[in-house]
């Protein structure tokens, strides 16, 4: 087992040999560390940053513990059983329903009224949206934009503000209607909001890669290469030799920064990449909102949710209500901040009285792509298949679900299969140079 501490020179020059060399160290670069170790390779992971987790982390303002990235755990996604089985442990609970409703002209409503929702009718279209398999089925190889077309005109609005709930997107034109609509089914088949943030799953991750004897690296990788048959990562002063490489530093563009023109392949996945970006308010209160757990608008691309009254994530007596404004860049006439705001002021009138603190993201990276109708030879995957040894992992592949489904599915099936790539080459000798 090698040491977990990096082996750096009297000249600061860090060099050395391994298996299999990860390049970032969110959810996808650690599962796809601790897959390939546990597979019997010598591992090593680089991250830029002093810390692991990447978006995935939490920050802590006065009590409150505020999530980076996305919120929700999918009960019947690919993450949770993979999160099991390496045995990482968290606590939770599904976020109430009770008490939400809709916002419509500058109103509110209760989720428990029909007319915003399209009446009898548009409740049917949602619910065999989220419930049937059949519906999803004749959804395959078909545009999401020309779907939603098919639906009831009075029950779109709110087909499609569930709908980007699921999935961040705001923009349904080109989208694949199968895998919007599978992981629209998966939202609607519940949640977990998770005790002390998405912390929780990156701190259980850490102390995985640890036990596991995975070597760690702070350093930021600028390049990787080929090299005598396997693949040097620049690092500063030095580099990283690996059998293989996954790549998990977040998408396409990130992975053709390190790449150059090495792959063609992945240089024309970094030309049609359209990450999907949100514009995020973290609202801290000192006191619960009379209206609880949240609300969705049906008329613009703005919902709202109190996250602790499901989950342990503010001071008792207190709440952190999270407001998000879906892709800002396609409305340049709409001001994120404002409209989120004036959501707020419906839906929780009173609330800038209890303020303690507002945490504003302008443009998060929800995923660096979104699923899009292509041939499936085109469809991006962990390999790259025109440089030998090299794979890719993040939520940028959708193959098995969207959003943290996608990066750790991805990150599982990289490290594996980086792992098995080894397992027919030629071992380096890992005693260490410098």
């Amino acid at each position: 087992m090698t040491s977990n501490t990096p082996n750096i020179d009297e000249a600061g020059v860090t060099d050395h040999l391994t298996d299999v060399a990860v390049v970032g160290s969110g959810l996808a670069g650690m599962v796809a560390a601790v897959d390939a170790a546990r597979a019997g390779a010598a591992v090593t992971l680089i991250e830029a940053r002093t810390a692991v987790g990447g978006r995935a982390r939490s920050e802590r303002h006065d009590g409150f513990v505020v999530n980076q990235g996305a919120h929700a755990l999918y009960r019947t996604g690919a993450a949770l059983p993979i999160l099991a089985d390496l045995g990482v442990r968290w606590t939770g609970r599904r976020p109430r329903v009770l008490g939400s409703g809709w916002l419509a002209g500058g109103r509110r409503s209760s989720m428990a009224r029909l007319a915003p929702i399209g009446g009898t009718r548009g409740l049917a279209a949602l619910v065999r949206a989220a419930t049937s398999g059949r519906e999803v089925e004749r959804s395959r190889g078909r545009n999401m934009a020309d779907w939603l077309a098919e639906q009831p005109e009075r029950a779109r609005p709110a087909l499609w503000a569930l709908i980007r709930t699921a999935t961040y997107q705001a923009d349904m034109d080109g989208s694949d209607a199968h895998a919007i609509l599978t992981q629209f089914r998966r939202g609607a088949r519940g949640v977990y909001y998770l005790d002390g943030g998405w912390q929780t799953l990156v701190d259980g991750l850490a102390k995985v890669v640890d036990a596991e004897g995975v070597r760690r690296l702070e350093a930021k990788a600028s390049a990787v290469r080929p090299v005598d048959g396997r693949w040097a990562v620049d690092v500063p002063g030095g580099s990283v030799v690996a059998s293989s490489v996954v790549l998990a530093t977040g998408g396409p563009t990130d992975a053709e920064r390190l790449l150059g023109d090495l792959s063609p392949t992945v240089s024309r996945w970094a030309r049609v990449a359209e990450p999907v970006k949100a514009s995020t308010l973290e609202v801290l209160l000192s006191a619960k909102p009379k209206r609880r757990p949240g609300a969705y608008a049906v008329d613009e691309p703005v919902y709202n949710v109190d996250a602790a009254a499901t989950c342990r994530v503010a001071p008792d007596g207190g709440a952190l209500v999270h407001c998000l404004f879906y892709e800002p860049d396609r409305h340049p006439d709409l001001d994120p901040r404002a409209r989120m705001e004036a959501a707020l002021d419906v839906w929780q009138p009173g609330w800038r009285d209890r303020v303690v603190d507002v945490v504003e993201r302008k443009r998060m990276v929800v995923a660096h792509d979104r699923p899009r109708l292509a041939p499936a030879a085109d469809l991006p995957s962990v390999v790259v298949p025109d440089l030998d040894g090299v794979f890719l992992a993040g939520d940028a592949i959708t193959t098995h679900g969207l959003l943290a489904d996608a990066a750790v599915s991805s990150g599982r099936e990289a490290g594996r299969a980086a792992a098995r790539h080894c397992a027919v080459r030629p071992q380096p000798d890992r005693a260490t140079t410098g």
